[in-house]
């Protein structure tokens, strides 16, 4: 064999190691890189809960979403041929935000760890204003009942900030006792002729002793009968969503109790600050107390 045939058998010896050299990296990047679709709206308006999901043919680990200073873990769930993660965010009317705020996502996809920051436009929004009259105490406490007021505002918020790695809560949620709304989220409230916080939730106008239904299935994590909300139920429905169940007459569960999507946990009342029989009912995410409506079934 000539010198000029070996160097052309040697050429090509290199040529196909080079090649298969660059297929290993070419895999080994495939893997770095390996497919997933993130879905984050670009905008969302004060007061308005959202999605964000994350999804891929392969399996998922250790997802977990960053939102407004908490992180909260998402469950992976097989939905057919590919692996999905949804959880459930929002804002809240009495709060402030920037007009950009940062969401970040981090996912375990095939062994490799990825993290992926986004901003999300939180635009404003007008709510009606609504004008009440009740009980004088009731907007002006006296000044007795201000320790209690306050340890009860600091017993709420403990349970509103619960996460909870689990996932009980699916969309849409059903309503919790029948009857019309008759005061949406939002509305700018004065009472006896002074402004007070937004309203935080739904008033669902009901007769006295009707049932309330928990709106999925969930762990109870405080019973109360409270200053301005009377007896109260919240439920964890995991993942930081947290429902509320103000001014029955009666509660039938106890915390650490859990629920099923359905089951009865009080009947509508009028304690607390009210102007008649009704339920408030509330939805927080995160501590943000949402608008629910758009998550329940058979409301408009």
């Amino acid at each position: 064999m000539s010198f000029y045939y070996m160097r052309i058998i040697i050429l090509q010896s290199v040529v196909r190691v080079l090649l298969g050299t660059i297929a290993c990296f070419l895999m080994v990047g495939a893997a770095l890189a390996a497919p997933f679709d993130i879905e984050v709206p670009e905008q969302t308006y004060r007061g308005e809960p959202f999605l964000v999901s994350v999804s891929s043919p392969l399996p998922m680990e250790n997802v977990a979403v960053a939102w407004l200073g908490k992180e909260v873990p998402a469950i992976v769930r097989r939905e057919g041929d590919a692996y999905k993660a949804v959880v459930l965010l929002g804002t809240d009317v009495k709060r402030k935000y920037k007009p950009m705020e940062p969401i970040a996502i981090r996912i375990s996809l095939d062994g490799q760890k990825s993290s992926i920051s986004r901003e999300i436009r939180v635009s404003e929004k007008t709510y009606p204003v609504q004008r009440l009259s009740v009980d004088p105490n009731m907007v002006q406490p006296p000044k007795k009942y201000w320790p209690r007021i306050e340890e009860e505002s600091r017993i709420v918020g403990k349970a509103l900030a619960t996460i909870t790695a689990e996932r009980f809560w699916n969309l849409p949620m059903i309503r919790p006792t029948p009857g019309r709304i008759s005061s949406i989220y939002g509305l700018r409230r004065v009472f006896n002729g002074q402004p007070r916080t937004p309203h935080r939730g739904l008033d669902i106008a009901a007769p006295q002793g009707e049932l309330v239904l928990a709106v999925d299935e969930g762990l109870v994590v405080l019973t109360g009968d409270h200053y301005y909300a009377g007896q109260s139920v919240y439920l964890d429905h995991g993942q930081g969503v947290i429902s509320a169940y103000l001014h029955l007459s009666k509660t039938t569960v106890k915390p650490g109790q859990v629920v099923s999507r359905g089951e009865t946990i009080g009947q509508v009342g009028s304690t607390g600050r009210v102007t008649g029989p009704h339920l408030h009912f509330g939805l927080y995410v995160l501590g943000q107390a949402v608008d629910p409506e758009p998550l329940l079934s058979g409301v408009n």
